[in-house]
């Protein structure tokens, strides 16, 4: 696969005012210099591999190709393990080039909210040829809601996810051997006909802050689709996999976080779950179209794993009233 897989050339330097890379920092929807109408390459080293995932977030590469990029080790980051461009000179690793028009690249840029979009060199699988003017985005220590004191191993449907991805755009088999003997955290089991535990239910007393949810106030379904369009994206609907839903809502709309905010405008007005499974594709129950097509051990699985996480009650987020039909 020519120079892909064989010896590296030197790094074409990018000039500019600096940080950790070599290269300037792009600032979130900003428009580099050299854009044209051709769009802007762009190296994805997790979710982004898979097209899957770009679909669900409604992401279209006009081209893509299995490549290599230098001067950058892959290392995963934080309490989930997330995947992490780190500058290291004379490093490489494998990913996916997928070439962006300016649109979704802005829309990255915001998914990508804990990362600095940089400059990297990358050199294609197929032809061997090198690209000096593509983008990675690398983890900014100061924007990571740990400070940086947790590197925990990537989660098992996270490392699906990649070796998915690589495997379809024909990443070399080495970097998929690599993903699949890294150390992961295994999913929380759940079965069929089998409950959860106490502990892994969202919908429950004393969490969301929210009362026994028999005692909160009943919204009919058919008055909810009647709100205003903008009314209704101020909350969102859980339903579980019995079949309850649930609305629910921020605490404090003011005071969203980064991730709050990107969640809200996906999920407000709509079922969690099913955004969820968009946002957060497994492979292991594929990528549902309705909301009907959840199965209920998947709409379990999302359940114990959001609960397992405190996602919701991390971002202030409580039960206000019982949907029903």
């Amino acid at each position: 696969m020519g120079n892909c897989c064989g010896r590296l050339p030197a790094r074409i330097q990018v000039k500019g005012d600096g940080d950790a890379s070599g290269g300037r920092v792009v600032k979130k929807g900003e428009a580099p210099e050299e854009a044209d109408d051709d769009g802007l390459w762009y190296f994805a080293i997790g979710s982004m591999t898979n097209p899957v995932s770009l679909a669900g977030r409604g992401l279209n590469p006009l081209e893509s190709v299995a490549a290599r990029i230098l001067d950058f080790k892959l290392e995963f980051f934080g309490t989930q393990g997330f995947a992490g461009a780190f500058p290291e000179q004379g490093k490489s690793f494998f990913g996916v080039l997928h070439r962006m028009d300016q649109k979704e690249m802005a829309v990255l840029d915001k998914i990508e909210a804990v990362y600095n979009r940089v400059p990297c060199t990358c050199i294609r699988c197929d032809n061997g040829k090198t690209i000096a003017d593509c983008y990675v985005y690398q983890v900014d220590p100061k924007k990571r809601p740990d400070g940086g004191a947790i590197n925990n191993p990537p989660t098992e449907r996270y490392v699906e996810i990649i070796v998915e991805g690589c495997t379809h755009f024909g990443v070399p088999e080495e970097h998929i051997k690599w993903l699949r003997a890294l150390d992961s955290q295994k999913r929380i089991l759940v079965e069929e006909g089998v409950e959860l535990k106490e502990n892994q239910r969202m919908l429950r007393p004393n969490v969301l802050n929210n009362e026994i949810i028999s005692r909160l106030p009943v919204w009919k379904l058919a008055d909810f689709d009647a709100k205003d369009e903008n009314e209704k994206k101020k909350y969102l609907i859980f339903r579980d996999y019995n079949d309850l839903r649930v609305i629910l809502k921020f605490k404090d709309e003011e005071k969203l976080s980064l991730r709050s905010t990107f969640f809200l405008s996906h999920a407000g007005g709509k079922d969690l779950c099913f955004v969820y499974a968009h946002l957060a594709y497994d492979p292991k129950y594929g990528m549902p179209k309705t909301e009907d097509d959840i199965s209920s051990l998947h709409r379990k699985q999302i359940e114990a794993t959001l609960r397992h996480e405190n996602m919701l009650e991390k971002e202030g987020i409580v039960a206000i009233a019982r949907l029903e039909l």
